[in-house]
C-alpha cells in the first residue's frame, strides 16, 4: 500500500494511515471523511508522504544491509568476531559489532522521528490548516 492513491486503499488502512495525523483527538471533534480525503490528496501531503516513504525505505535498506553483511562475515570469517579488541579482554569484536548495529539502527530510529516531528508535523498542520479542516490550539 505505497504511494499517493489512497482511496482505493480499504478503509481500515486509510483511517490507521491517517490517525498518525491526526491532531484534534484533544477533546475536540475529530476530522470527518472528506476533510480527510482532501488532505490525504493535497499536493503537499503528497509530496511530504513520498518522502517519509522514501526515508523509510532507505533507513530500512540501511540496516537491513548492514545487519547482512554482519551476517555473512560471521559466516564467511567467524575467527575474525572471536577475536578481542584489547590484550586481555574478555569482550570480542562481535560483541562490539552488534553493538554498532543496535546503535546504528537507535540513531536512524532517532532521525526519523526527528525529523517527523520537526517537518512532517508542521507540513501536516499547514495542511489541515489551509484546507478549514484543524480544530487546533
Amino acid at each position: 500500500m505505497t504511494g499517493g492513491n489512497y482511496r482505493n486503499w480499504p478503509g481500515w488502512a486509510r483511517r490507521a494511515h491517517f490517525r498518525e495525523f491526526s491532531f484534534c483527538s484533544r477533546g475536540k471533534k475529530n476530522m470527518d471523511k472528506s476533510t480527510m480525503n482532501r488532505v490525504l490528496s493535497h499536493p503537499e501531503f503528497k509530496k511530504m508522504e513520498q518522502e517519509k516513504n522514501r526515508m523509510r525505505w532507505f533507513f530500512s535498506f540501511s540496516v537491513f544491509v548492514v545487519y547482512v553483511a554482519y551476517i555473512a562475515y560471521i559466516g564467511i570469517n567467524p575467527e575474525f568476531f572471536s577475536r578481542t579488541l584489547f590484550p586481555g579482554s574478555v569482550i570480542t569484536i562481535g560483541i562490539y559489532a552488534g553493538l554498532f548495529i543496535i546503535l546504528f539502527s537507535v540513531v536512524l530510529t532517532g532521525m526519523y522521528v526527528r525529523k517527523a516531528n520537526r517537518k512532517f508535523d508542521e507540513v501536516t498542520k499547514r495542511v489541515i490548516q489551509e484546507i478549514g479542516g484543524g480544530h487546533h490550539a
